[in-house]
């Protein structure tokens, strides 16, 4: 991740990161990124790479997302794209980012809650931690059903303006949002 990305917006993004068991590598200083840099700390232990959309990072002298998505298609490793508090719900997997995590509270009115959007294989293996690390962070129904409700009422609003701006590039699995929240029992 950038070192100008490496935010703390009430805890530090990096938390999560290393609850997962992963390791940080940061690239560039706290106002400059190259595209080098970055391809330079990509070796064989590189799982993914990380690139965080908010108001709390740096914005000038850091890499585009299109810098970001060539990177990993190049080294066939998958971007996560961090826009909790967006309100776009397909331009970053449209651009190519694998995996996106939002927040529903922030930009969704929605309770306590978030939920990821991306590719099929990476999604599932998301959900492939739902007994692990990921058992902590589950949601209770009421803010399953709060989130929902906050999604399907953002994608009304959505219907009703220009359509170009919410329209999902090519090649691209996302699926409205609510379709990922399903409960399933049994």
């Amino acid at each position: 991740m950038l070192r100008g990305h490496n935010v703390d917006y009430g805890a530090p993004v990096t938390s999560a990161i290393r609850l997962g068991g992963g390791r940080i590598v940061e690239v560039g200083s706290s106002n400059l990124a190259t595209r080098w840099q970055l391809e330079s700390a990509i070796n064989e232990k590189t799982a993914a790479l990380l690139y965080v959309k908010s108001h709390h990072c740096v914005q000038k002298g850091m890499l585009s997302i299109d810098d970001f998505v060539q990177v990993a298609q190049a080294n066939h490793l998958p971007l996560i794209v961090d826009a909790a508090a967006e309100e776009d719900l397909r331009g970053w997997v449209a651009s190519g980012a694998d995996m996106v995590i939002y927040s529903g509270a922030k930009a969704f009115n929605a309770p306590t809650s978030g939920f990821i959007t991306g590719r099929k294989t990476w999604i599932a293996a998301c959900k492939a931690q739902h007994q692990g690390i990921a058992r902590a962070m589950k949601i209770g129904k009421e803010n399953m059903v709060g989130l929902v409700y906050a999604l399907e009422n953002y994608h009304q609003g959505q219907t009703t303006r220009d359509r170009s701006t919410v329209t999902a590039g090519r090649g691209s699995d996302f699926r409205h949002p609510w379709t990922l929240c399903r409960y399933r029992t049994g």
